[in-house]
């Protein structure tokens, strides 16, 4: 069964270039639609994860000095 469609994920990278190469062969052979994602993560969605795994962080090893003094 040929490929109807192909969703290729890239993160804008010299890697990808192979990846996205190979999808257009296939996509050719199988006479596909090919489809390309980057997903970006809003700035103040990642500030707030950040954020949070360094509290995480800080607190997790704060509390393992208190346990072991």
């Amino acid at each position: 069964m040929p490929y109807q469609h192909i969703l290729v994920a890239i993160d804008l990278t010299e890697e990808c270039h192979p990846v996205v190469a190979r999808a257009q062969a296939l996509a050719s052979t199988s006479n596909a639609k090919l489809s390309l994602v980057h997903i970006i993560e809003p700035m103040a969605m990642a500030l707030v994860a950040t954020c949070r795994w360094t509290f995480r962080c800080c607190n997790n090893s704060s509390s393992t000095r208190h346990a072991s003094a």
